[in-house]
């Protein structure tokens, strides 16, 4: 049988169902072995493989699509986990560039640790709209500066800008010391910014917290040292001046 006969009828054989099939590798393998040494025994070779390939998959058919539609739903469901974690990461970077964050806290003034300062900041990234405050407990004693009396408290604020802040002082712990620092006050923060309208905030805040904190001679800042050496200075032309 010359090469191209012998091609034809592996061709025919090839599509040939049944037992059909067995004859097809009876006489392809015969083939190989006669024509191992040509060209055309590495390409029945080839042939052969192919067609084996061709075999598997129709006889194996239904198990492979059910392999390719499980990991088509495999990756399905990663694309979409993947599209939530997308949404929700964006979803909360727009809030933390428009939701507006307030805090309250007491300070001491950095050249007299006794005077005690009510301090109310903006540290979120949006605007606060609508700030309404109500107290609930107030500091009563003489020579203060009680909590109705500043006008934050007493009517709503417009707006609250991002990093602005107001700065009130309240009272000195000079005098009744441990009275003072044994007490505290309160009172509720509601405001509105583009993510959420009236927010609600409690804020009770103990003199305690800043009990004990001393001045520093000279002071660890910058600016506070500027402010000693140019006290001393002033202190040593005025000698030399009388």
């Amino acid at each position: 049988m010359s090469d191209f006969s012998a091609t034809l009828l592996f061709k025919k054989l090839s599509f040939a169902p049944g037992n059909n099939r067995d004859r097809l590798f009876v006489f392809s393998e015969r083939i190989v072995e006669n024509k191992h040494k040509s060209s055309i025994g590495l390409w029945f070779k080839i042939l052969i493989f192919e067609n084996q390939v061709k075999f598997y998959l129709m006889e194996n058919k239904e198990i492979i699509t059910l392999i390719f539609t499980g990991i088509v739903a495999i990756c399905t469901a990663i694309y979409s986990y993947l599209t939530y974690k997308l949404v929700k990461e964006t979803k909360l970077s727009r809030e933390f560039h428009l939701e507006a964050h307030i805090i309250a806290y007491l300070t001491n003034a950095e050249t007299s640790p006794d005077i005690v300062s009510l301090v109310i900041k903006n540290i979120g990234n949006g605007i606060a709209k609508n700030l309404r405050f109500k107290i609930i407990r107030d500091i009563n004693y003489s020579s203060i500066n009680q909590l109705k009396e500043i006008g934050l408290f007493n009517k709503n604020l417009d707006f609250f800008p991002p990093d602005y802040q107001n700065k009130y002082i309240l009272m000195s712990l000079e005098d009744q010391y441990d009275e003072k620092t044994n007490d505290y006050i309160e009172f509720d923060l509601i405001y509105d910014d583009a993510i959420k309208k009236d927010r609600h905030q409690n804020f009770k805040l103990y003199f305690k917290d800043i009990k004990g904190l001393v001045k520093l001679t000279p002071p660890e800042t910058y600016i506070g040292m500027i402010s000693y050496r140019l006290e001393k200075i002033e202190k040593i032309l005025d000698k030399k001046l009388k």
